[in-house]
């Protein structure tokens, strides 16, 4: 029997305090929430959004057309003209907690150069460098696959969040 669902990850965004050395912190700006898209699903399967918006299905998942667009998360991301950042997901390694479920490989994509989401340490994050031209933001996409278990998921809604964090290095 095939069940239905929606599958979507809100982006939530966050900022850390910069050193006393900047004049401002940096601005976290959510465009566009990461959603998974509506799925039919009669077995194990994964869905995965590319970072940029391509869908891809695998297993007993499908798209389903009649709902929910799956799409890639963007996040705009501001401050100190020139400055080095460093952007982080919360969730440690590659992965995130979406509801119940976990979203098991996270890719990024800053600017166009797209990496995957390293162990979140001390030494961890996406190193980037923002434009010297003022208010000029670096575009932050994020993809990521969801792996859905055979029979284990009710039909419905299932919602979460990421937590995106930009630093001063």
């Amino acid at each position: 029997m095939k069940r239905f669902s929606s599958i979507a990850a809100a982006v939530m965004a966050s900022i850390l305090w910069p050193s006393p050395a900047f004049a401002a912190e940096p601005d976290v700006t959510l465009g566009q929430p990461l959603s998974f898209g509506s799925v039919v699903h009669s077995g194990a399967g994964t869905v995965a959004i590319g970072t940029d918006g391509t869908a891809a299905y695998t297993g007993g998942v499908e798209a389903f057309r009649q709902g929910a667009v799956p799409r890639e998360a963007r996040v705009a991301v501001t401050g100190d003209p020139g400055q080095a950042l460093t952007i982080t997901i919360a969730g440690g390694g590659s992965t995130a907690a979406l509801g119940s479920w976990t979203i098991d490989q996270l890719v990024i994509a800053v600017d166009s150069v797209q990496s995957p989401v390293p162990e979140r340490s001390a030494a961890g994050g996406i190193p980037i460098t923002l434009s010297t031209i003022p208010g000029t933001p670096a575009e932050v996409r994020i993809g990521g696959r969801l792996a859905l278990p055979a029979g284990q998921l009710d039909p419905g809604a299932t919602s979460g969040s990421i937590l995106i964090e930009a630093t001063y290095e």
